[in-house]
């Protein structure tokens, strides 16, 4: 029966007459055998069903042992005959909407509007990082100091990108938010920029690195307190971490050390990315819910814990949640690649775990993109970066003002951007610098809860019940 092959969120549009008037995209589920080589027939026969309407298939469907997962664009009248279709297992809605607004962001040919009205008393901040590009138009006029603590490559400015990434969600907060007819965009954060890092060339793309005649601990707490003294910055941003140093209990990392001391002896504010895992676990599933459950379930593996500096006791860690669920399929008729997060849930690369006496880490959690799971082969799933899923933010080079990113480095810096204001807005009301602890306090007074009820129900690998107390 086509009631049997529909799924919840689709059924409850159908039973309030809610579908779209034009085409719209499905999610379909494929009844199969495990022969690949049946794949092309099974493709051939949905896509007869489909019509030539303007109905169709996205792409190849993603092979599962049991299941091929597919997306189609129907409407209404195609839809029906894909329900009817004997070889469906189930239709419905993706998990989250398909918007490929924030895409056009990245157009070489989109010019932004700036409406800075910014001044000597705004709110400032300072971020640690690979420099930042003055040239990018959204971030010429909001530069208060520059230092190239560095020196490999005798300049302030930003060879990589990183930094310049961090710094715009630091100046504007949420770059999604911007007025679309008009294209302008309000700054309400200024930035000092501390060059602590370099860029590489590796076969994996260009990456940031430290001068090797230097720990970096020295190099950024040389950047914290110069940029403290001469600008009087009292909150700073740190999206660096160190990935070979897991926290697997005990006394206090170097790093973090280091920062916690500053924060107490200086009364600063430092926001640190909790880090993230470059190439997570691809868990073997059976469907797309039993992949988002897995996803989930191993964000308290041992390879997500900690690094150092992420596990500081007086700096704010911060996490990253995906802000768009669904990536676009830009590949033609290749494979579609498939979520493993909705929107507002814990990235697939996001680190967790205690901090030093049993605190609970991260503190925070903010946008900071998502990544999809691609498939090659039936035997070579990886994560891909699909654009539809990064975080908007600048662009380091003259090409484009504006480039997406994925990881917690780009979830920080949205937090940053609301410490910064709250310490120039109690400045203001109480006539005199507020602690540290004040400006932490109610950062997390104002925060909210995010998929609660979703992250209860995780259950890390290899938990066993019969051995609960």
């Amino acid at each position: 029966m086509p009631e049997d092959r529909t799924g919840k969120r689709l059924s409850k549009a159908i039973a309030k007459n809610q579908l779209p008037d034009r085409l719209f995209a499905v999610d379909i589920d494929v009844w199969f055998d495990g022969d690949t080589s049946k794949r092309n027939e099974i493709q051939r026969k949905i896509q007869q069903a489909l019509g030539t309407t303007g109905s169709s298939l996205c792409g190849d469907l993603f092979v599962l042992p049991n299941l091929l997962l597919g997306r189609a664009k129907v409407n209404s009248f195609t839809l029906e005959a894909l329900r009817k279709l004997d070889l469906i297992a189930q239709v419905d809605f993706p998990i989250g909407s398909l918007s490929t607004e924030q895409c056009d962001l990245y157009a070489a040919d989109f010019i932004p509007k700036i409406d800075n009205t910014l001044d000597e008393n705004a709110p400032l901040a300072c971020v640690v990082d690979s420099g930042v590009f003055s040239g990018n138009p959204l971030l010429s006029r909001l530069i208060v100091g520059e230092e190239d603590f560095d020196l490999t490559e005798e300049t302030t400015t930003d060879l990589n990108g990183h930094g310049t990434g961090v710094a715009g969600i630091v100046t504007y907060g949420d770059l999604c938010d911007f007025d679309k007819g008009t294209r302008i965009f309000k700054p309400l954060v200024r930035i000092c920029s501390g060059k602590v890092m370099h860029n590489i060339r590796t076969d994996m793309g260009d990456e940031t690195a430290f001068v090797e005649t230097k720990r970096p601990e020295q190099i950024v707490s040389d950047a914290i307190n110069f940029f403290h003294k001469e600008y009087n910055c009292r909150v700073f941003n740190l999206s660096i971490g160190n990935s070979d140093q897991l926290y697997s209990g005990g006394r206090q990392m170097a790093w973090a050390s280091m920062l916690d001391e500053l924060s107490r002896k200086l009364d600063i504010v430092i926001i640190v990315s909790a880090g993230n895992v470059s190439k997570p676990n691809v868990p073997a599933f059976d469907n797309r819910e039993d992949l988002l459950n897995q996803t989930r379930d191993q964000l308290l593996n041992t390879e997500h814990r900690l690094i150092d500096p992420a596990t500081t006791a007086l700096g704010i860690t911060v996490g990253s949640i995906t802000r768009y669920g669904e990536p676009e399929n830009l590949s033609g008729l290749t494979t579609i690649p498939i979520s493993v997060g909705k929107e507002g849930y814990p990235s697939a690369f996001t680190r967790t775990g205690e901090g030093v006496n049993g605190a609970i880490k991260p503190d925070f959690v903010d946008y900071g993109g998502n990544i999809s799971i691609r498939q090659f082969t039936p035997n070579d799933l990886r994560w891909g970066v699909n654009r539809a899923l990064n975080e908007p933010t600048l662009n380091n080079t003259i090409d484009k003002v504006f480039k997406g990113w994925h990881g917690t480095s780009f979830a920080a810096p949205h937090v940053t951007h609301i410490a910064a204001r709250l310490q120039r807005a109690l400045n203001a009301q109480l006539g005199e610098e507020p602690s540290a602890n004040l400006i932490r306090a109610l950062l997390a007074s104002s925060a909210k809860y995010v998929q609660r009820e979703w992250l209860e129900a995780v259950v890390p690998v290899g938990y066993d019940a019969s051995k609960k107390r």
